[in-house]
Protein backbone atom coordinates (compact mmCIF):
# COMPACT_ATOMS: atom_id res chain seq x y z
CA UNK A 1 0.00 0.00 0.00
CA UNK A 2 1.36 3.38 -0.94
CA UNK A 3 1.70 6.20 1.51
CA UNK A 4 -1.12 8.17 -0.16
CA UNK A 5 -3.51 5.22 0.06
CA UNK A 6 -2.63 4.68 3.72
CA UNK A 7 -3.26 8.37 4.42
CA UNK A 8 -6.61 8.23 2.59
CA UNK A 9 -7.72 5.14 4.52
CA UNK A 10 -6.59 6.68 7.80
CA UNK A 11 -8.45 9.90 7.05
CA UNK A 12 -11.64 8.08 6.13
CA UNK A 13 -11.49 5.96 9.29
CA UNK A 14 -10.91 9.08 11.38
CA UNK A 15 -13.87 10.85 9.80
CA UNK A 16 -16.07 7.78 10.33
CA UNK A 17 -15.00 7.69 13.98
CA UNK A 18 -15.76 11.37 14.43
CA UNK A 19 -19.19 10.99 12.83
CA UNK A 20 -19.92 8.00 15.06
CA UNK A 21 -18.94 9.91 18.21
CA UNK A 22 -20.98 12.96 17.16
CA UNK A 23 -23.99 10.76 16.43
CA UNK A 24 -23.70 9.13 19.86
CA UNK A 25 -23.38 12.60 21.37
CA UNK A 26 -26.74 13.50 19.83
CA UNK A 27 -28.34 10.37 21.34
CA UNK A 28 -26.88 11.20 24.74
CA UNK A 29 -28.11 14.79 24.42
CA UNK A 30 -31.66 13.56 23.66
CA UNK A 31 -31.61 11.18 26.64
CA UNK A 32 -30.30 13.89 28.96
CA UNK A 33 -32.86 16.40 27.67
CA UNK A 34 -35.73 13.99 28.25
CA UNK A 35 -34.45 13.17 31.73
CA UNK A 36 -34.26 16.86 32.65
CA UNK A 37 -37.76 17.58 31.32
CA UNK A 38 -39.16 14.49 33.09
CA UNK A 39 -37.58 15.64 36.35
CA UNK A 40 -38.92 19.16 35.92
CA UNK A 41 -42.41 17.88 35.08
CA UNK A 42 -42.38 15.53 38.08
CA UNK A 43 -41.35 18.40 40.37
CA UNK A 44 -44.19 20.50 38.97
CA UNK A 45 -46.62 17.62 39.54
CA UNK A 46 -45.39 17.10 43.13
CA UNK A 47 -45.85 20.79 43.87
CA UNK A 48 -49.40 20.70 42.50
CA UNK A 49 -50.12 17.49 44.42
CA UNK A 50 -49.00 19.27 47.58
CA UNK A 51 -51.75 21.83 46.96
CA UNK A 52 -49.69 24.72 45.60
CA UNK A 53 -51.94 24.94 42.53
CA UNK A 54 -54.93 23.10 41.18
CA UNK A 55 -54.33 20.44 38.53
CA UNK A 56 -57.11 22.05 36.52
CA UNK A 57 -55.56 25.55 36.56
CA UNK A 58 -54.81 26.78 33.02
CA UNK A 59 -51.23 27.85 33.85
CA UNK A 60 -50.42 24.42 35.28
CA UNK A 61 -52.04 22.78 32.25
CA UNK A 62 -50.03 24.92 29.82
CA UNK A 63 -46.72 24.15 31.49
CA UNK A 64 -47.46 20.45 31.79
CA UNK A 65 -48.64 20.08 28.19
CA UNK A 66 -45.64 22.07 26.92
CA UNK A 67 -43.30 19.74 28.82
CA UNK A 68 -45.21 16.75 27.44
CA UNK A 69 -44.75 18.16 23.94
CA UNK A 70 -41.00 18.51 24.49
CA UNK A 71 -40.88 14.94 25.75
CA UNK A 72 -42.81 13.65 22.76
CA UNK A 73 -41.10 15.65 20.02
CA UNK A 74 -37.74 16.51 21.60
CA UNK A 75 -35.74 14.03 19.57
CA UNK A 76 -36.96 15.71 16.38
CA UNK A 77 -36.17 19.21 17.61
CA UNK A 78 -32.89 20.54 16.25
CA UNK A 79 -31.25 23.95 16.25
CA UNK A 80 -31.37 24.13 12.46
CA UNK A 81 -35.13 23.52 12.54
CA UNK A 82 -35.62 26.39 14.99
CA UNK A 83 -33.41 28.74 12.95
CA UNK A 84 -35.25 27.87 9.72
CA UNK A 85 -38.62 28.26 11.42
CA UNK A 86 -37.68 31.74 12.62
CA UNK A 87 -36.18 32.66 9.24
CA UNK A 88 -39.26 31.68 7.26
CA UNK A 89 -41.91 32.85 9.70
CA UNK A 90 -43.45 36.19 8.95
CA UNK A 91 -42.01 38.96 11.10
CA UNK A 92 -45.41 39.93 12.53
CA UNK A 93 -45.97 36.36 13.78
CA UNK A 94 -42.61 36.37 15.58
CA UNK A 95 -43.31 39.61 17.44
CA UNK A 96 -46.72 38.49 18.67
CA UNK A 97 -46.03 35.38 20.71
CA UNK A 98 -49.32 33.49 21.06
CA UNK A 99 -47.89 31.24 23.77
CA UNK A 100 -46.76 34.22 25.83
CA UNK A 101 -50.14 35.91 25.40
CA UNK A 102 -51.98 32.75 26.48
CA UNK A 103 -49.52 32.27 29.36
CA UNK A 104 -50.16 35.76 30.73
CA UNK A 105 -53.89 35.25 30.45
CA UNK A 106 -53.66 31.87 32.21
CA UNK A 107 -51.48 33.23 35.01
CA UNK A 108 -53.70 36.23 35.78
CA UNK A 109 -55.56 35.92 39.02
CA UNK A 110 -52.82 33.85 40.66
CA UNK A 111 -51.13 35.21 43.76
CA UNK A 112 -47.75 36.77 43.01
CA UNK A 113 -45.85 34.00 44.82
CA UNK A 114 -47.61 31.28 42.77
CA UNK A 115 -46.99 33.17 39.55
CA UNK A 116 -43.30 33.51 40.46
CA UNK A 117 -42.72 29.81 41.11
CA UNK A 118 -44.64 28.86 37.94
CA UNK A 119 -42.53 31.35 36.02
CA UNK A 120 -39.39 29.79 37.55
CA UNK A 121 -40.49 26.39 36.17
CA UNK A 122 -41.09 27.98 32.78
CA UNK A 123 -37.65 29.61 32.90
CA UNK A 124 -35.97 26.35 33.89
CA UNK A 125 -37.77 24.60 31.04
CA UNK A 126 -36.50 27.21 28.57
CA UNK A 127 -32.91 26.79 29.82
CA UNK A 128 -33.12 23.02 29.41
CA UNK A 129 -34.42 23.44 25.84
CA UNK A 130 -31.75 25.99 24.88
CA UNK A 131 -28.96 23.86 26.35
CA UNK A 132 -30.32 20.84 24.47
CA UNK A 133 -30.52 22.73 21.18
CA UNK A 134 -26.89 23.81 21.53
CA UNK A 135 -25.44 20.50 22.74
CA UNK A 136 -27.65 18.43 20.43
CA UNK A 137 -26.55 20.32 17.34
CA UNK A 138 -23.84 18.26 15.64
CA UNK A 139 -22.82 21.19 13.46
CA UNK A 140 -22.55 23.57 16.41
CA UNK A 141 -20.64 21.05 18.51
CA UNK A 142 -18.27 20.20 15.67
CA UNK A 143 -17.61 23.81 14.67
CA UNK A 144 -17.71 25.64 18.00
CA UNK A 145 -17.71 23.48 21.10
CA UNK A 146 -14.95 21.05 20.13
CA UNK A 147 -12.60 23.78 18.85
CA UNK A 148 -13.32 25.87 21.95
CA UNK A 149 -12.55 22.87 24.17
CA UNK A 150 -9.33 22.19 22.26
CA UNK A 151 -8.33 25.86 22.53
CA UNK A 152 -8.93 25.92 26.30
CA UNK A 153 -7.05 22.62 26.64
CA UNK A 154 -4.09 23.93 24.62
CA UNK A 155 -3.98 27.17 26.65
CA UNK A 156 -3.93 25.12 29.86
CA UNK A 157 -1.15 22.88 28.51
CA UNK A 158 0.93 25.90 27.44
CA UNK A 159 0.43 27.52 30.86
CA UNK A 160 1.51 24.29 32.56
CA UNK A 161 4.57 24.04 30.32
CA UNK A 162 5.49 27.66 31.02
CA UNK A 163 5.20 27.07 34.75
CA UNK A 164 7.35 23.95 34.50
CA UNK A 165 9.92 25.78 32.36
CA UNK A 166 10.03 28.63 34.88
CA UNK A 167 10.53 26.20 37.76
CA UNK A 168 13.28 24.35 35.88
CA UNK A 169 14.85 27.66 34.91
CA UNK A 170 14.75 28.84 38.54
CA UNK A 171 16.33 25.61 39.71
CA UNK A 172 19.05 25.88 37.04
CA UNK A 173 19.80 29.47 38.08
CA UNK A 174 20.00 28.46 41.75
CA UNK A 175 22.26 25.53 40.92
CA UNK A 176 24.53 27.66 38.72
CA UNK A 177 24.77 30.39 41.35
CA UNK A 178 25.88 27.80 43.90
CA UNK A 179 28.46 26.41 41.50
CA UNK A 180 29.96 29.83 40.67
CA UNK A 181 29.96 31.28 44.18
CA UNK A 182 33.34 31.36 45.84
CA UNK A 183 33.81 28.62 48.35
CA UNK A 184 33.99 29.96 51.82
CA UNK A 185 36.44 28.26 54.01
CA UNK A 186 36.89 28.70 57.65
CA UNK A 187 40.40 29.33 58.72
Amino acid sequence: MTMEAATAVSTLLSLAGILFVLNRLRAVAVDHFRHEIFTLRDDLFDRAAAGAISFSHPAYGMLRSTMNGFLRWGERMRLLDVVLLLAFTRADRVTEDPFDTRWKRAATGLPVSDREWLESYRSRMRKVVIRYLVVGSLVLVATLVIPLFLWVFSVAIVALMERQAFEFGSNDEAASSLATSPATSSA
